[in-house]
């Protein structure tokens, strides 16, 4: 049941962190397709991450109240809502200040609740505590391949859209 659980729970976990992951190099490639200015993308940036770190304060407390798991489903319901606002109506700052919102707000999901997730479940089913050690490091390792692999196709993606002049 253990082996289940710990692979299971580093897919799911991985395949969160590589839509983040993914999220950059195309916002950045929205915002230069707008031509907004330098300025303007540091504002859309800091914004993102203050409201992060000003959501995060909060999360912790709504995945004790609402649930580990429905907190881990509205970071997916946030992030792609995030993603479509960005994509489809990046020539108004507004609704990319919208989609910063939703995603500074699906960050600080992502970097807390399905960790806590994972211990929560772990020590429910009272697993050895060297298999969270272990669930950890396995989740962390596959994270920086994961980091590199989308590092790797948000640059071809990027150059492919380019080449078909969808940017």
């Amino acid at each position: 049941a253990f082996d289940d659980f710990q692979s299971w729970y580093i897919i799911i976990v991985n395949l969160a962190r590589l839509s983040d992951w993914m999220l950059g190099p195309f916002v950045y490639q929205i915002y230069a397709f707008y031509l907004y200015s330098d300025y303007d993308k540091a504002v859309l940036f800091v914004f993102g991450y203050l409201t992060s770190g000003i959501f995060g304060i909060f999360i912790g407390s709504l995945a004790d109240r609402f649930g580990r798991k429905r907190m881990c489903s509205l970071f997916c319901i946030l992030f792609a809502s995030s993603s479509l606002i960005m994509a489809h109506f990046g020539s108004s700052f507004v609704a990319l200040l919208c989609g910063r919102l939703l995603s500074g707000i699906s960050t600080s999901i992502l970097h807390s609740v399905y960790e806590s997730w994972m211990v929560t479940h772990h020590h429910l089913h009272q697993y050895a505590p060297s298999a969270l050690h272990q669930t950890f490091e396995t989740a962390q390792s596959v994270n920086s391949i994961i980091a590199i692999f989308a590092g790797i196709i948000g640059s071809y993606s990027i150059a492919m859209y380019r080449h078909y002049d969808l940017f």
